[in-house]
């Protein structure tokens, strides 16, 4: 079955939910809808990033390799969640790897159309890298959190740190 990517499956993404359909459809000239069985390595720690994955069905799994070798989780990323937005800025490398838990089908945006179609519409390039932008700031609002926690309910974490 060929699922048709238009402005409603790009809504289901939490980047996109607000963003007004002129601009949706703008975006959307860019975006392929494809799937990935469970398993399916999507981006590899410490390789250059040049794509942004946008989960419209499925899961993914967030991991990253500490320099001892030991492999942490960092987060599952469900329906409406994206990943390797820093794929838009210029040899951004990949601070974890991304996998397919499931099947899972993803909306895809290549770095190079995105900077191409930003380039020759500089309000469209506003938009979304303001968008980019509120999703920076919200995330690092989360991880500062989620550091926080970790130090008030693991006091060790702290005093390794003084």
């Amino acid at each position: 079955m060929t699922i048709t990517l238009d402005t409603d499956i790009l809504k289901t993404i939490d980047l996109f939910s607000d963003v007004p359909e002129q601009l949706l459809k703008k975006i959307c000239g860019i975006c392929h809808l494809e799937n990935y069985g469970a398993g399916h390595v999507l981006i590899e720690q410490g390789r250059q990033l040049d794509t942004i994955y946008m989960v419209a069905d499925g899961e993914l799994s967030l991991t990253s390799r500490l320099a001892n070798g030991q492999e942490i989780f960092i987060e599952k990323m469900n329906q409406g969640k994206s990943i390797g937005i820093s794929a838009l800025f210029k040899n951004a490398v990949a601070e974890f790897s991304v996998t397919c838990v499931q099947n899972s089908t993803l909306i895809t945006i290549s770095a190079e159309d995105a900077v191409k179609m930003f380039a020759d519409d500089y309000h469209t390039g506003l938009a979304v890298m303001l968008l980019v932008v509120e999703r920076f700031r919200r995330d690092e609002e989360g991880r500062t959190q989620q550091f926080l926690r970790s130090l008030r309910n693991y006091p060790e974490i702290y005093s390794a740190m003084s």
